[in-house]
């Protein structure tokens, strides 16, 4: 084996060695602790606030009870989100085929469809992922409940009379705190989160990690290319996509997967055509990441 391809090796051993001793580490300390007004403009029918909007974070807001609606609208307004409003079913059904949604709350109790129906066919007709978070809403919604909500494939549940720090503690469980900025395409926090047993704090300490690596990893791959050494190229490529898929960077877990077989076949050219595109992915991740949660 190659004297510089043993270094490297090395170093990518120790890399991962560190990343599980990491999460290993604060799992087990998670064990030990366990104990403004907006304005208003009419968009595809239903109210929209659209003042002070972060970039892209959208809400869709599903109850047939406009003071509900108004309840919830206010206790998130200082986080500057777009939320899209829908009086019954049908037309949260209309919205979600017209939109992308990072978070959803659901009525219980609705005329017509009820909420586990709609949930059923958001996910089969309306093409919300099953990883945004829906909110289960309603006047029997209890939190002792909650567990059954989840076996549905609701994230949380929220009763009425809405209570602000109830919501405030579900959205600190459901959704990361990224001031209300859209995650990269291809990355889910929650399908990360969830291959982390839901330890919030080691698998934001291990994002920061893989940012961190990501610079010396794609200045690696980019001299391995320019060299044609498939064989350093194949192994390096190969560890992306495995710590991008654990991460839930699904997106460019692929990426890295195609590049990956290529190498194998020895077609340098086919990396090459796609390599600039892998590589945007990873240098956007690992941006979103150093930023969020650094």
């Amino acid at each position: 084996m190659p004297q510089f391809l043993i270094g490297f090796w090395c170093g990518f051993v120790a890399a991962s060695l560190v990343l599980c001793l990491l999460y290993a580490n604060k799992r087990r300390q998670a064990e030990e602790g366990t104990g403004n007004t907006k304005k208003s403009t009419e968009k595809d029918g239903v109210e929209c606030n659209t003042e002070g909007v972060s970039p892209g974070f959208k809400v869709l807001l599903t109850d047939d009870s406009r003071l509900s609606r108004n309840v919830i609208k206010e206790f998130l307004s200082g986080r500057n989100w777009e939320i899209l409003e829908a009086g019954d079913g049908p037309e949260c059904l209309r919205l979600a085929q017209k939109n992308t949604f990072d978070l959803v709350f659901l009525d219980q109790n609705m005329p017509g469809p009820d909420g586990d129906e709609i949930l059923y066919r958001l996910w089969k007709e309306g093409g919300l992922d099953k990883s945004v978070p829906v909110i289960a809403v309603g006047s029997s919604v209890r939190k002792e409940n909650e567990a059954e909500f989840k076996e549905k494939g609701y994230a949380a549940c929220l009763g009425k009379p809405i209570q602000k720090n109830r919501l405030d503690e579900i959205l600190t469980c459901v959704i990361p705190d990224t001031g209300g900025l859209r995650e990269p395409d291809g990355f889910s926090y929650a399908k990360g989160l969830k291959k982390f047993d839901g330890n919030d704090a080691a698998y934001r300490e291990t994002l920061v990690l893989f940012a961190e690596l990501w610079e010396e990893r794609r200045e690696q791959l980019r001299q391995f290319l320019d060299e044609e050494n498939m064989e350093e190229y194949a192994i390096l490529i190969h560890a992306v996509k495995g710590d991008a898929r654990t991460l839930g960077a699904e997106g460019l877990g692929e990426s890295a997967y195609e590049q990956e077989l290529k190498a194998k076949q020895g077609d340098v050219q086919a990396i090459r055509n796609s390599f600039e595109r892998m590589i945007e992915e990873g240098n956007v991740n690992a941006e979103f990441f150093r930023t969020m949660f650094s």
